[in-house]
């Protein structure tokens, strides 16, 4: 019988840089379909678990409870471009010019952000299947649209600390959902570091101030 690894986790560092002021943090991730894929019980040949997998999971409510744990992952940025913001515009014809106003929807451009990868490359792999989870939803895990962007669009919030890491700014972005990840460059110039460029849909996003930085001593 397939089981899926339950992972206990309420806080998890994985790429943690203490010269970094950038940081990123995840409201949560698809857990119990993306920690599946670190279990040799659970991989198989398909891209996540198959739908006879999901009949055979009985407790299938208590692993996602379980893995809810995994909140708040905080990710460090090596940099990131935050999104440019614009709003329709139509003109109004008259005998000498055209007037513009404001008439239309607002909307943003796709955020960027680049990672350091942890050694282990478990940032990668939770990114790469999270794309691959929204190649076929409905055949690989029997999920209907609703129910996928139930599971797999979190929140985030994207922090600038100084350098006494006291929070200078935050961004609340919605509905946030991988879209690609960039080319991996890898070399003997720089053998431990390896960067990892992700570009983000989501809804939107609004200035925000609902993240608590403590420091230790």
């Amino acid at each position: 019988m397939s089981c899926c690894q339950i992972l206990y986790n309420s806080e998890m560092l994985i790429n943690e840089a203490h010269n970094n002021n950038f940081i990123f943090v995840l409201d949560n991730i698809p857990v119990s379909y993306l920690i599946s894929k670190f279990g040799l019980e659970c991989v198989g040949k398909n891209l996540g678990p198959s739908p006879a997998d999901y009949g055979r999971w009985k407790n299938l409510d208590a692993i996602k409870e379980a893995n809810n744990d995994v909140r708040n992952i905080a990710l460090y940025l090596k940099d990131f471009t935050l999104p440019g913001v614009s709003v329709g515009t139509t003109g109004i014809e008259n005998q000498f010019a055209t007037i513009k106003t404001v008439n239309g929807k607002v909307e943003f451009s796709d955020l960027v952000t680049t990672f350091a990868n942890d050694e282990n490359w478990f940032i990668y792999r939770i990114f790469l299947y999270w794309i691959f989870a929204g190649h076929n939803p409905e055949d690989t895990m029997q999920f209907t649209e609703e129910e996928y962007t139930k599971n797999f669009y979190v929140d985030g919030h994207l922090m600038i600390l100084d350098n006494n890491r006291d929070k200078v700014l935050e961004w609340k972005f919605f509905a946030l959902h991988p879209k690609s990840i960039g080319d991996v460059k890898m070399g003997y110039a720089n053998p431990d570091k390896i960067d990892l460029t992700v570009t983000w849909i989501y809804t939107d996003f609004v200035p925000a101030d609902e993240i608590n930085i403590f420091k230790r001593i």
